[in-house]
């Protein structure tokens, strides 16, 4: 891992850099990703929002390798409460994304994108 942009005590913006690609370019307090930014995981995928200790938290956007993205809320990592997923397919399901749990008459299952290098 690389960082540059940042001071000692890592306070302000920077950017972090991976062997495998993945990029994040944002804000930090006290060595950790906080305020807003955004991680290109060497996946493809996005996520552009706020950020608390280090973890995805608040109101962001996830958008997929495949174009699809979630946009609302999210609290320590994963999507958590209010949002809206555009799926590639040109459809869209607004919905309460509230721990992964079952909607009938289907289930809305949500992979964490806490990928580590």
């Amino acid at each position: 891992m690389r960082v540059t942009g940042l001071t000692e005590k890592y306070d302000g913006h920077g950017v972090e850099t991976w062997a495998k690609g993945s990029r994040y370019r944002g804000q930090y307090r006290q060595g950790l990703r906080h305020g807003f930014g955004v991680y290109r995981f060497y996946t493809g995928d996005v996520y552009a929002g706020e950020w608390s200790n280090g973890q995805c938290h608040g109101c962001g956007v996830h958008t997929c390798e495949d174009g699809s993205r979630y946009v609302g809320e999210f609290k320590w990592g994963v999507k958590h409460g209010l949002g809206r997923y555009h799926f590639r397919f040109l459809f869209r399901k607004e919905f309460k994304a509230l721990l992964n749990i079952r909607f009938p008459p289907f289930v809305i299952c949500f992979i964490c994108f806490g990928i580590s290098e």
